[in-house]
Formats: C-alpha cells, structure tokens, sequence
C-alpha cells in the first residue's frame, strides 16, 4: 500500500466518521423538545397556509430511534372558522425502514378523543370538509398516476386502538367508545368494539319527525385462516315519531308499531366468505325482544349466501315466544336495483310448524291472547314489496278435529287504508265440539253456543276479506243439521254487523231446541250492532241477554207438527232484552200468522206465541 493510498483511505474514514456523528447529531437534536416544536410551528403554519383555515397542534414528539410518533391536542376549522376536527392524541409505532421495501408496517397506532363536525346545508352544496379532501389529495399527472402504480405501498398493521370517537354529519352523529385491533404473524386476528352507537333522524309519510337510535354493546371478531366469527351482545334499536301509538285508543290493535320500537337483540355469526361482490355466512344465533311491542323472538338460525343481486337463505329456523316453532329449507330475495329496473321480490319453499297464536297476540292481536290451542301450520310465501302471496295453506289442530286449506294475499301493504286481505278457504272441517272450544279462546260475549253444539259435524268453504275498518265473509256452511250459504259483514266505522243467509233444508227444530218445528228452506236478512258502549248502555237500562238488532226472513218451506206450510214471512226485533217478531201465512181471504217473544236463546221453548187471524174483507 502507498503512501498516498493510506491518506487517502485515512481521509475517507475520517468523513465517514464525520458524517455518522452528524448524522448522530441531527438525530439527538431532532428528539430534542425544543427543535421539535420549532419544526412543529413551521409545520402548521404550512398546514394553515395550505388549508386556508386554522391549525392548531398543541404538542408533537418523534422519537426517530424508538420511531414513535404523537401528536396533542390537534385542531383543524372549517372555511367558516367552525370547528371540523378535534384530536386529542394520535399515537404511531411505526418501521421507517419497511418504506426500502415499498411497505407501510405500523406496529401499534392509537387514537383518541376524536371529534368530527361535518355539516352539509343541502344536496347542492359544498360539505364544509371539501376543502380538506381538496386540499391533501395527491396531485398526479396521468403519466404519473401510472407510474406509482408500478409499485403501490402495501399497509400492515398489527395493532390498533381507537376510544372517545364522534362524528357527527348535520344532525346525525356516530359515537364510538372503544375498539381494538390485533394482526399477530401467527395466530388469530381479533377485534373488539364498544358501545357504538348512532343516531338520526327522518321525516315520514304523514310529515312527522321520527328519531332512530342503533346501538350495540360489544361486538367481537375473530379471524383464522379463513375462519371469521362475529359476535355481537345487545345490539338496540330505537325509534320514536313523539305521536301516540297506532294502537291508542284502538284495544283490538297490536303494540307493533315501526315507529314506536325499543328492539335489543344479539346475535353470532360465522362468515365462510366475504368480498365486495358476494357473502356467505351462517346465523348460527339470533335473538330479539321488544317488551312493550311483544316481539319475543328467541332463535332465528340460517345459512345466507348473498350476492349484489339477491339472498339465498337455507335451513331456516324461527321460534317466537314460548311455542311458534317455523322451518323452511329455502328462501330467495331478489334486492332493488334502479339500475337493472328491478324490485323487491322473495319466496320461500314450504314452511312447516307449531303455532301458538297466543305469542303473536300482543304485537299483532290482542284477541288472541287466551287462544292457548296448539295449530299445526304448512304454507308457502312469495311477494314484493308491497304485496304478501300464501299458498298451500293447511292449518289443522294437533288432535286434527280441526283442518282447513287455503290460499290467500295481503295487497297494498304501504297504506293502512287500502290494505287488503284476502283468503280462499277450499275446505274446511271440524266438530261443534272444537268450533266451541276455540270460540271460547276469545274474550268475547258469547250467544247461541248450545244452538251451535247441535250442529254437529261442520265443514266450510267460501272465503274473507279484511279491509280498512270492514270485514267480510261468504261460503257455504254444511253441518248434520243442515247447510247454508251466506254472506255478512262488520263495519268498524258504524259497528254494525249486517248480511244474508240462505237454507234448502235446516233442522231448526233440532238446532232451537223447538221439537215440533221440523225442516226449513229460508233466505233471510239481518242487522245487529256490535258496539259495546250502545250496549252496555242498553244493558244498564233493560238487562238482556240478546243482541241488539233484527232479521227479516222469508220461509219457502217449513212444518209444525203434522202441518206444513210456505210462503211464510217472518221479521224479529230485538232490544238487547226481548226480541218481539211477527210470522205472517198470506191467503186469500184471510192472513194466518202468530206474534211471539223470548228473553233468552238458550230456554227457546219458553216462547211466548199468540196467533194472529187477519181476514180480507
């Protein structure tokens, strides 16, 4: 070696030395307090002079050889001088290095005590955080963007924390107490999140505010391989108009109301696949309650493979309340989608159960609250949005004394006043044993149920609708009595409940507990009020064990004893406590009839009867 060689490595040594301590130096003095905030002023002068708005970070620290990063207390304004966001700490762990190799490694990041502002005044105008979205975006040339592209930074994190976050977007807010997140290079992913909630609000239909509320207490995930589980505990969903209920004042309507709700549910869910285009996942646990609705809902299960386009549910499996068991094998639903011009549609395959109509009283129909006979349901479903189809209906008793076939619809389901049900009955059977039994199931005032117990077997088919405030009912009633074809509506409006009623030959005799009378071909018509507080009042005054109205009827056949007749007309009136009526026989010089009276239905053979002789002169 030379010596011009030596001096020159001695030289180079030398710089390479004073560089390192240089750079060791700068590196000191950058963890320094004082240059940091000298560089922090500087930094937030340019973010002001960027943004137009002010800036404001109370402290930041960079420990360039643990690599940490914090900030304190950061504020930014919108263009309006209001507050848009607020930082009380953000904590970054990070590996500068990984940067070499196109890689963002954060190793722990935090933040805390998050607040966002963002308000919109309308749809046409800027949002106040536009400016900040304008202003930090990256700046490429076409030419440019492509050549990133080459080589696009990769982010692995793997731990992060979030607490005290509020976002809040006009009168809408979203708060999130805490979450937490794990990635390990071997093991399980997990996250946890808590007390998050939202809140908003939405005016309806009618021109009321409504508040929704959705919360949720916990929510875990975890993830292996390409196992995921989601497991989230009470979950609350809350909503208000600040109106009455629908059922205020209106006893025979269920508490179920959209906008009166207060639903907690919970939930386990093992997702199979997940990506922007598809879903697959297994229900394996859902549960709901709503006290005040009545929603009692204590196991949904099903497997869900879900598309943009629409839903397939498999093996699914419900059970409200204590006793309403449903199984389907098979659901579809087809989702709107305004670009394709399609709607809501949904089907199912056939659904089989145990039904307690009991459970379903409170939300639905509180008449039903004592019906405590356990039904053996299969039906299918398919509809839209507006529309609800059920077919190969069968409802039948355990015992199978009672059985019926059906098909049906409920139309209009967006507006209460042109909802409409409508149901086929293709058959139906039973016993005046059973028909008795299940008529006492309602809390009603009940008439006739001795008359009703003489009638036998009983089979039916015709069918009914339920308007608004009307229902109405025809077919054709066979019993070992006799049949009978009729048809009869109640109006809720005016509590009235009128129709006709048509026999070829009914054993009334046998049926009124009247041996002498034998069979009856008739049609008739009849009216009676059904509003409780006229009769009640009547009650108060007169007693009575009858209802309120009357029946004008027309006998082309009928026999007393050994005499028979026709052409008979016949009109009863009835107070509540007595019901008078008047049989008239036409003839040619003279009119043979009878008035007559009775109190009670149940004792028919105390009737008063008087005979009534009108000559023709």
């Amino acid at each position: 070696m030379t010596k011009n060689t030596g001096t020159i490595l001695k030289a180079t040594g030398i710089t390479l030395a004073s560089i390192a301590a240089l750079l060791m130096a700068a590196m000191l003095l950058l963890n320094t307090d004082a240059v940091q905030q000298k560089i922090l002023k500087h930094a937030t002068q340019m973010l002001t002079d960027k943004l137009k708005t002010r800036v404001s970070i109370e402290r930041a620290s960079v420990d360039l050889f643990s690599q940490d990063i914090r900030l304190h207390n950061m504020s930014v304004d919108d263009r309006q001088q209001r507050p848009l966001l607020r930082l009380e700490q953000l904590q970054l762990d990070v590996d500068l290095w990984a940067l070499i190799s196109h890689r963002v490694v954060i190793h722990k990041a935090k933040v805390a005590g998050l607040r966002a502002e963002l308000h919109q005044d309308g749809s046409d105008s800027v949002p106040n955080y536009q400016f900040l979205i304008d202003a930090l975006a990256p700046k490429h040339s076409p030419d440019q963007h492509n050549e990133g592209n080459k080589h696009p930074l990769a982010l692995d994190i793997d731990q992060a924390s979030g607490e005290r976050i509020q976002i809040l977007y006009n009168e809408n807010s979203v708060t999130l107490g805490r979450a937490d997140y794990k990635q390990p290079r071997q093991g399980k992913a997990t996250a946890t999140v808590q007390n998050l909630s939202t809140a908003w609000k939405q005016t309806n239909g009618k021109g009321y505010l409504v508040d929704y509320s959705l919360g949720v207490k916990r929510i875990d995930y975890q993830q292996a391989d390409s196992q995921r589980s989601i497991n989230v505990e009470q979950l609350r969903f809350f909503t208000d108009n600040h109106q009455p209920r629908k059922n205020a004042g209106n006893p025979h309507r269920g508490f179920f109301d959209a906008e009166h709700l207060n639903l907690t549910a919970s939930m386990k869910l093992e997702l199979d696949h997940a990506d922007a285009d598809s879903l697959h996942a297994t229900l394996t646990q859902f549960t709901a309650t709503d006290s005040v609705a009545g929603i009692d809902l204590r196991r949904l299960t099903a497997t869900v493979a879900a598309t943009k386009q629409g839903i397939e549910f498999t093996n699914v499996n419900i059970q409200q309340g204590s006793s309403i068991q449903l199984v389907f094998a098979q659901g579809l639903m087809r989702l709107p989608d305004k670009e394709r011009g399609t709607s809501l549609a949904y089907s199912t395959s056939t659904i089989t159960g145990n039904v307690l109509l009991r459970d379903i009283a409170r939300p639905f129909a509180p008449a039903l609250a004592r019906f405590t006979l356990p039904l053996k349901l299969r039906t299918r479903m398919y509809g839209d949005n507006n529309t609800i189809h059920f077919t190969d209906v069968d409802v039948r008793r355990t015992n199978n004394a009672l059985a019926i076939q059906a098909s049906g619809y409920v139309h209009e389901l967006k507006d209460p006043k042109g909802l409409h049900v409508h149901f086929d009955v293709s058959h139906m059977k039973t016993t005046a044993t059973e028909a008795e039994q299940i008529i006492n199931q309602f809390t009603v005032k009940k008439f006739m149920m001795e008359q009703l117990a003489r009638l036998g077997q009983i089979t039916y088919t015709g069918h009914f609708d339920v308007l608004w405030k009307r229902e109405l009912f025809a077919g054709q009633l066979g019993t070992q009595a006799g049949n009978m074809t009729f048809d009869f509506g109640l109006d809720e409006l005016t509590h009235h409940m009128s129709g006709h009623v048509k026999t070829d030959a009914l054993q009334i005799g046998h049926v009124m507990d009247l041996p002498d009378i034998g069979p009856v071909a008739a049609s008739a018509s009849f009216k009676f009020d059904v509003s409780k507080e006229r009769t009640a009042a009547v009650r108060r005054v007169k007693g009575g064990k009858l209802p309120i109205g009357g029946v004008k009827a027309h006998v082309d056949k009928a026999s007393y004893k050994f005499i028979s007749t026709s052409d008979l007309d016949v009109e009863i009136n009835s107070d509540g406590a007595e019901a008078q009526g008047t049989l008239n026989a036409p003839h040619k010089f003279m009119d043979l009839g009878c008035s007559f009276s009775f109190t009670n239905t149940s004792e028919m053979h105390k009737m008063k009867i008087k005979p009534l002789v009108k000559l023709h002169l």
